[in-house]
């Protein structure tokens, strides 16, 4: 789960073994959009501090950076060999990626250069 902080409608992210992200209206509890991209179930979600973006970490062995706007994926982290457990935005900018995986390992992702 994921929570924002922008004052009126707070969003609410959640990860699920159905392999989909919920957005969620924070006040109603109504669903706002569903992302679906993963292959397996999501261990992992993150709001980014812009609460435009937000990070998922799945049993699919990937990473995703999700635009909210559109509710598509902007770009997939591929590389790890086990499913990744956790997936944080790291920096002052959120312009890393953090993630750690069943593999025993983390990685350190810089965005601006990353490409699909």
């Amino acid at each position: 789960v994921a929570l924002g902080k922008a004052e009126g409608s707070v969003p609410v992210v959640t990860g699920s073994a159905d392999h989909t992200l919920r957005l969620w209206e924070g006040t109603t509890g109504q669903t706002r959009a569903v992302l679906r991209d993963h292959s397996d179930y999501v261990m992992s979600v993150q709001l980014h501090s812009d609460e435009v973006k937000v990070l998922s970490g799945s049993a699919d062995r990937t990473a995703v950076v999700w635009d909210l706007r559109s509710g598509q994926p902007e770009l997939t982290l591929r590389g790890h060999g086990g499913k990744v457990s956790q997936a944080a935005f790291a920096g002052p900018d959120g312009r890393r990626v953090v993630t750690a995986s069943a593999d025993k390992t983390l990685r350190v992702w810089e965005l601006r250069n990353c490409r699909e």
